[in-house]
């Protein structure tokens, strides 16, 4: 690779992701949304100008929102219960197993949980949900193309 940024010269596109937190195993997803952030500014319209003044007041950052086969004994699901923060890593892979998107999660707390309906015609396992409220998301630029 000639450049840390070589990777992001195409889109990502991922064939598997996985999370891990401080003190929980690794966690395979079938899915992650929620992957956002808004700036926050403040808006003045000072006299003697056509057009406003904006002045940057912070970030806010969607909920993270985690589909996943949870079974019962998972240690997942007395994090949901306790709720104390973690931080951690979301990490993306293609399909050679080649790691192609990092995010640092910042101090992340579970804040729902819902598990897909039962349906016993369908006879499939049950997806769970689980919505992370946090304090920072971070893409981490320079990847390294070596398999996990």
């Amino acid at each position: 690779m000639n450049s840390p940024y070589e990777a992001f010269d195409q889109p990502i596109v991922t064939d598997r992701f996985q999370v891990k937190f401080e003190t929980l195993p690794e966690l395979s997803l079938r899915a992650c949304r929620g992957l956002g952030a808004k700036k926050k500014f403040l808006t003045l319209d000072e006299g003697g100008t056509n057009s406003p003044r904006y002045f940057e007041m912070g970030t806010s950052y969607d909920p993270l929102v985690l589909e996943a086969l949870l079974p019962p004994s998972s240690p997942y699901w007395e994090w949901i219960e306790q709720g104390d923060p973690k931080s951690g890593k979301l990490i993306a892979f293609d399909a050679n197993d080649r790691m192609k998107g990092l995010w640092e999660i910042k101090r992340a707390r579970p804040s729902r949980w819902r598990s897909q309906d039962f349906d016993s015609t369908l006879r499939q396992p049950v997806l769970t949900q689980i919505e992370l409220l946090h304090e920072g998301l971070n893409w981490m630029r320079e990847v390294e193309d070596s398999p996990s």
